[in-house]
C-alpha cells in the first residue's frame, strides 16, 4: 500500500496534471490504502482467533452434551491459579477443537479447588453448612482440573459419605502438589560454600549446633506496614496455644487466653531467639496466618530460631521473599517465585502423625481431573479422554516459566499441544470399542476385566491398584488391566505402569492401590521390596518409612555403646530419648566418663542443686569431680550447689574453729583444775552435767543427719550446722585456707585429737608452771580429768570420723563412694584402701580407751574401800554423775555412741533407721528401768533426750532415699517375732518379781536413830569393809561387790 500510496503522490504533484484529476486520484488511492489497512488488521485478528491445531473441528460443527434429556455445552469449573489455569486450558483445547465440544467456563474460585468439588457435586455451602440440590441433571458443571485432594478432609468426607451417587469421579494428573516451606537457591549456596551448611535440611537450624541466621536478613528490615497483626490472623486466636502446645510446649509463648505472645503486635518469636530477637530468622506466611500452627511446633520443637509473621496482602505476600533473605511458606507447582529458584526444607516423615501434629513433613498431594459421574455415558470420548491426561512434573514447571515471562494460558497450552503431538493424541478414543487406549483395559458386558479380546464388549479405565498392559493380536494393539505384583502400587485409576515402592516402602499383596511405610522397627533399602528388614539388636527406628540400617537407633530408655554399638539400658538418674541422641543425666545426677568402663551415672546426695542435670560430665558452676563433689581451686561452696570464688572473709570460719577449740580446751581445764566438789554449787554442777548431755544430743543428731534423707527446711539448715560440728570442710570452708584432698582432710580429723590433747598437755604444763611451782606429776590429775572429759563428750564424734571411709553410698552405675569424701570410689580406688588402713589403725583409739573404762569401772569399789580420794578425782568424768550402783551404765553410755557411729556404715538406709531407732528405744528403756543419773532431773532430762531422738529418727523415715523395701517385710517380720518371745519372758520376770516382793528384802536391819546406834552403824561398816566379807554368805566379796549397797546409804 505504501509504495502505490506514493506513485500516487507522486503523480498528484505533476505540475501538467489538473487540479480535479488530482482531487480525484488521490482520493481514491487514500480510500484504497485505508481498506488495504483494514483489510491487513482484519487478517491479523482472525489469525488471533483461530484455531489452535491444524485439524482442529470447526465451530459450526461443535455439538453440547446431553445429560438425562438436557442439552448443555462441557462446563468447566475454573480454578484460578496459574497451574490450574495452564493445565485446564490444554484439555479445554483437546476437548473442543479435537473431540468437537462445546465448552462452557461455569464458574471459578482463586483460593481452594473445593468449591469445584462442590460445584460438580451440586452442593454449596450456606453459613458453613453443605447442601446439595435435588436435581443432579440440571449440574452444569462437569470438570475440574487440578483439584487437591486432602485440603479440606471433612467436607469430602461429608459429600462422599452421604452422596456418594454425587462424589466426581477422580483421575491422577501425573504430577503432585505440596505446601511447604521455601527458601532461595541464592541463601542455599551461600551457606553451603561458606559452612558445608545445607539449609534445605531442618537440622541445619538448630541454635545448639548451627548459626544458620548469618544467612538470612534481619526480621526488622521488612516494613511493618507489610505485615498483618497477630490479633487479626490465626495467631491471635484463643485456639492456637492448645493446637500447638499439645505436641510442642511453650507456656511462655501463648498468653493465658491461649493467643500468641507477639511482643511487637506483629512477630512470633521462638523459645531459641525469644531472649535475643536479633538472632532470629524471619519466616513469612500468607492469608489468615497459612500453616502458623505448623511452624510454631516445629521451632519448639527441632529449636530452630524463627521469627512468623503474616503479609498483610496478596502483594506484600508475593514481593517480601523477592526483596528480602527469608524463608517463606509456599507451594508447588506455582509461578510465585520461580525467580529465586526455590527450595524446600526437608522436616522429618510421619505418614501416621496425630491429628493436630503438624511438626513432620507434609505430605505431597495427589492432584488430579475431577469429572462428574453423568460423563461416563452424556460424553464417554469426552470421559477417555480425561482420565488418560497425565502430565509430568517437568511438563507443568516448563509451562509455568513461559506463563510467568508473559504469555497468555492459552497460548502456552496451544505452544504444548503443537509441541507433544504423539503423547497428547495417544489420549484420544479408537473406534474399535475393544481398541483400548493406554490406562485402560478390556471389559465384558457384565464389567469384569478380561484378558483376551474375544471375551470383550468395551473398554474401562484400569483401577487402582491395576495397570493397563499392551496386548496386540490379529485386530492390532489394544490394552488390558493387570493386577501390580508385590512390591509395586497404582493409587490412580488408568495408569500405564505400576509404581516400585520407594525405598522405605513395601507391599505383599498384589493389586494393591498404595505402598506401605516399613513398620516402626524395619527398613527397606532400595526399590520394589514387598518385606521391610527387621532392626536387629534390639534396635527400632523414629517412626516408619526408613530405609538404611543405620537409621535403626536404639529406643528411648536405652543409649548406644560407642564401642560396641550394643544398645546399654539407661540407668536410674539418667534419660535417654534414644534415636542416637547421645543421654543426659537428670536434675540431681551427674553423667560422666571418669570412670573407664564407659558412661556412669552418679547420684548427687546431700545437696542436688550441685548437680542441674544435662550432658557429660555437667556439674554447677565451680563444681567438678566425681559426683560433682569437690569445688574448682580457691573456690567454696555457696547455697545455691554452685561454688562462689573465695573471698577475704572466707578464711573466718576455719580461724573462728580454731580459737573456739582451744578456748573450750581452755574452759575444760580451768574447769577440772579448780574443781571442788565440796564447795561447788548444785545448780553450777547440774548446768554443767545439762550442757554436756546437750552437746551430746546434738551430735547424735548429727549421727542421724548421716542417713540418706533429704531434710525440708528448716531441717536442712539446721543437719547442715551440725555438721559444722563434725569438721565439715563445705561449713568450715576449708578449700579457701589450702588446697586439700580428701585424704588429707581425713588425716587432719584424725589428727584433731593428738593435737587437742597436745593443747591441755601445753597448757597444764603452763598453769602448772605458773600456778604450782612446776608440781607437774601432782596436778596430773587436772590433765587426766581434762582428758577425760574432751574424750567423753566428743567420743561419738570421734567414732564417726575414724569410721568414715566405712560409710559408702550407692550410686545406680553400681560403683560406691564415701559419703563424707564422694570423689573416693570405695573399694575400689588405691585412696579408699589406704584410707581404711588407717581407720583400722585409728579405731584403735577408741577401743583402749573403753578399755581403760571398764578397768576403772571395775577397779572403782576396791579403789573406794581403800579411800583412794585422787582415784575419784582424776576419773569424776566417769563417777561423779551416776550413782555407784549404776556406774557401769557408763560403758554402755559409750557402747550405745560407738553403736550410733558405726550404724550409718551399713548400705541400707532403712536398716540404719531402724536399728538407730532400736538403740534409742534400749537407752530409753534403760534410764527408765535403772535411773543411773545421781539427780532425779538428770534422769528426766535423759529420758527426753532420748524420746527427742527417737522422734526426730523415726521423722526421717519419711524422707529416706533409696529405699530398698523388699526390706520391710524382713524387719516386720523380725519384730513380729522379737515381740512374741519378749512376751512370755516379760511374764516370767514379773511373776518372779511379785513373789519376790512378798519376801524381806534384806537379811540384818540396822537402826540409827540414837547417836550412838549411828556410831555402831558406821564401825560395822568399816569393819565389813576392811575385812571384805559379805553378810550372808558372800565369802570372799566385798560389800560392794555382793550388791549390799545399803551400807552406803545408811551412812548417808
Amino acid at each position: 500500500a505504501i509504495p502505490v500510496f506514493g506513485l500516487v503522490q507522486s503523480i498528484a504533484l505533476a505540475p501538467s496534471d489538473c487540479l480535479q484529476l488530482r482531487l480525484l486520484l488521490g482520493f481514491s488511492m487514500a480510500l484504497a490504502a485505508f481498506l488495504l489497512v483494514l483489510f491487513a488488521v482484519l487478517c491479523i485478528d482472525l489469525r488471533v482467533q483461530a484455531a489452535c491445531l491444524p485439524d482442529s473441528i470447526l465451530e459450526e460443527k461443535l455439538q453440547n452434551i446431553v445429560v438425562d434429556g438436557i442439552s448443555m455445552p462441557l462446563g468447566f469449573w475454573n480454578i484460578g491459579w496459574d497451574s490450574a489455569n495452564v493445565v485446564a486450558a490444554v484439555v479445554r483445547l483437546i476437548c473442543v477443537e479435537a473431540l468437537g465440544f462445546r465448552i462452557n467456563i461455569t464458574g471459578s474460585s482463586s483460593d481452594s479447588s473445593l468449591p469445584g468439588l462442590l460445584a460438580l457435586a451440586g452442593c454449596t455451602t450456606e453459613l458453613g453448612d453443605l447442601r446439595c440440590t435435588e436435581n443432579v441433571a440440571a449440574n452444569p458443571h462437569h470438570v475440574a482440573v487440578e483439584f487437591w485432594q486432602d485440603y479440606n478432609p471433612v467436607k469430602e468426607a461429608w459429600v462422599q459419605t452421604h452422596h456418594p451417587e454425587r462424589f466426581p469421579h477422580s483421575f491422577n494428573l501425573g504430577y503432585v502438589g505440596v505446601e511447604e516451606v521455601f527458601l532461595a537457591t541464592t541463601e542455599k549456596q551461600a551457606a553451603y560454600s561458606a559452612r558445608g551448611l545445607a539449609l534445605q535440611f531442618y537440622t541445619s537450624y538448630d541454635t545448639a549446633w548451627n548459626k544458620a541466621r548469618d544467612f538470612f536478613d534481619s526480621y526488622k528490615g521488612i516494613p511493618a506496614s507489610s505485615l498483618s497483626k497477630c490479633t487479626d490472623t490465626l495467631a491471635g486466636a484463643t485456639t492456637m496455644g492448645p493446637l500447638v502446645q499439645q505436641f510442642a510446649l511453650d507456656p511462655a509463648g501463648f498468653d493465658p487466653s491461649g493467643a500468641a505472645n507477639c511482643p511487637d503486635g506483629q512477630w512470633w518469636f521462638a523459645p531459641s531467639c525469644r531472649s535475643t530477637p536479633d538472632e532470629c530468622i524471619p519466616v513469612l506466611t500468607g492469608g489468615n496466618g497459612w500453616m502458623l500452627d505448623g511452624l510454631m511446633q516445629r521451632a519448639i520443637a527441632f529449636n530452630m530460631p524463627l521469627a512468623l509473621a503474616t503479609a498483610a496482602s496478596w502483594g506484600d505476600y508475593v514481593s517480601l521473599p523477592s526483596a528480602h533473605r527469608c524463608l517463606f511458606l509456599s507451594w508447588e507447582p506455582s509461578t510465585h517465585f520461580l525467580e529465586r529458584q526455590t527450595v524446600q526444607v526437608m522436616f522429618p516423615e510421619n505418614d501416621q502423625p496425630a491429628e493436630g501434629d503438624k511438626r513432620n513433613k507434609a505430605p505431597t498431594t495427589v492432584l488430579s481431573t475431577l469429572v462428574h459421574q453423568a460423563l461416563e455415558k452424556a460424553a464417554p470420548r469426552a470421559y477417555e479422554v480425561l482420565q488418560q491426561v497425565q502430565f509430568s512434573q517437568a511438563d507443568v514447571m516448563a509451562m509455568l516459566t513461559e506463563l510467568k515471562g508473559g504469555g497468555r494460558p492459552e497460548d502456552v497450552a496451544c505452544k504444548w499441544l503443537l509441541n507433544n503431538t504423539r503423547k497428547w493424541r495417544e489420549w484420544l478414543p479408537k473406534d474399535d470399542p475393544t481398541d483400548c487406549l493406554s490406562g485402560q483395559g478390556l471389559v465384558s458386558s457384565s464389567g469384569e476385566f478380561v484378558r483376551v479380546r474375544a471375551e470383550a464388549s468395551a473398554c474401562a479405565p484400569c483401577v487402582a491398584g491395576f495397570f493397563a498392559s499392551k496386548l496386540t493380536d490379529d485386530r492390532g494393539l489394544t490394552h488390558t488391566c493387570q493386577a501390580c505384583a508385590v512390591g509395586q502400587s497404582q493409587p490412580m485409576w488408568g495408569s500405564e505402569t505400576c509404581t516400585v515402592c520407594l525405598e522405605g516402602y513395601f507391599q505383599d499383596i498384589v493389586g494393591q492401590s498404595a505402598c506401605m511405610r516399613c513398620a516402626k522397627g524395619s527398613y527397606a533399602k532400595g526399590l520394589g521390596h514387598s518385606v521391610c528388614t527387621e532392626c536387629s539388636g534390639g534396635k527400632t527406628t523414629d517412626g516408619t518409612g526408613f530405609r538404611f540400617a543405620s537409621d535403626c537407633q536404639c529406643p528411648p530408655g536405652t543409649y548406644q555403646d560407642a564401642g560396641s554399638g550394643a544398645c546399654m539400658t539407661c540407668s536410674e538418674g539418667a534419660t535417654c530419648r534414644g534415636f542416637g541422641a547421645a543421654p543426659e543425666a537428670s536434675p540431681g545426677f551427674q553423667l560422666s566418663q571418669i570412670l573407664s568402663d564407659g558412661l556412669s551415672v552418679f547420684a548427687c546426695f546431700g545437696d542436688p542443686q550441685r548437680c542441674p542435670g544435662g550432658g557429660l560430665d555437667a556439674c554447677a558452676s565451680g563444681r567438678r569431680g566425681i559426683a560433682c563433689a569437690e569445688c574448682e581451686p580457691e573456690m567454696s561452696p555457696a547455697d545455691t550447689g554452685c561454688c562462689e570464688p573465695c573471698g577475704r572473709s572466707d578464711v573466718l570460719p576455719f580461724v573462728a574453729a580454731i580459737v573456739s577449740a582451744c578456748i573450750c580446751l581452755a574452759l575444760v581445764y580451768y574447769k577440772v583444775n579448780n574443781e571442788d566438789t565440796a564447795r561447788q554449787s548444785y545448780s553450777a554442777w547440774l548446768i554443767t552435767v545439762v550442757f554436756g548431755q546437750s552437746m551430746l544430743n546434738l551430735q547424735l543428731i548429727g549421727a542421724v543427719s548421716r542417713i540418706s534423707v533429704q531434710w525440708p527446711e528448716p531441717a536442712r539448715s539446721c543437719m547442715k550446722f551440725l555438721k559444722g560440728l563434725a569438721f565439715d570442710p563445705e561449713i568450715l570452708r576449708l578449700g579457701c585456707v589450702a588446697s586439700f584432698s580428701a585424704i588429707d582432710l581425713y588425716m587432719l580429723r584424725l589428727c584433731t585429737l593428738p593435737l587437742g590433747i597436745a593443747v591441755l598437755v601445753c597448757t597444764h604444763i603452763v598453769v602448772a608452771t605458773l600456778r604450782h611451782g612446776g608440781r607437774l606429776r601432782e596436778r596430773l590429775s587436772a590433765l587426766v580429768g581434762s582428758i577425760g572429759v574432751i574424750v567423753m563428750s566428743l567420743f561419738l564424734t570421734i567414732c564417726s570420723w575414724i569410721l568414715s571411709p566405712f560409710r559408702c553410698r550407692h550410686h545406680p552405675n553400681g560403683k560406691w563412694t564415701m559419703v563424707e569424701y564422694e570423689v573416693i570410689l570405695c573399694w575400689d580406688s588405691a585412696e579408699h584402701i589406704g584410707l581404711l588402713v588407717a581407720g583400722g589403725i585409728a579405731l584403735s583409739i577408741p577401743m583402749l580407751f573403753i578399755a581403760s573404762v571398764i578397768h576403772l569401772l571395775r577397779s572403782f569399789p576396791v579403789r573406794m574401800s581403800a579411800g583412794d580420794v585422787n582415784f575419784l578425782n582424776r576419773y569424776s568424768f566417769l563417777f561423779a554423775r551416776v550413782k555407784p550402783a549404776s556406774r557401769w551404765f557408763m560403758l554402755a553410755f559409750l557402747l550405745r555412741n560407738l553403736v550410733v557411729a558405726t550404724l550409718p556404715s551399713i548400705p541400707n538406709a532403712f536398716w540404719q533407721t531402724f536399728l538407730m531407732l532400736t538403740v534409742f528405744v534400749l537407752s530409753l528403756c534403760g534410764t527408765l528401768r535403772f535411773e543411773p543419773w545421781k539427780v532425779p532431773l538428770l534422769n528426766g532430762f535423759d529420758v527426753l533426750s532420748n524420746f527427742f531422738l527417737f522422734s526426730v529418727t523415726g521423722i526421717s523415715m519419711a524422707f529416706l532415699q533409696n529405699v530398698d523395701l523388699e526390706a520391710v517385710p524382713e524387719i516386720m517380720l523380725i519384730a513380729a517375732v522379737c515381740v512374741l518371745v519378749m512376751l512370755p519372758i516379760a511374764l516370767v520376770w514379773c511373776l518372779a518379781r511379785h513373789m519376790r516382793s512378798k519376801a524381806k528384802p534384806f537379811r540384818w536391819f540396822i537402826c540409827h536413830q540414837k547417836s550412838a546406834s549411828g556410831a555402831f552403824a558406821r564401825l560395822m561398816k568399816i569393819a565389813l569393809a576392811e575385812s571384805k566379807t559379805c553378810l550372808g554368805g558372800s565369802k570372799g566379796r566385798s560389800a560392794e561387790e555382793s550388791g549390799h549397797d545399803h551400807f552406803f546409804l545408811l551412812e548417808s
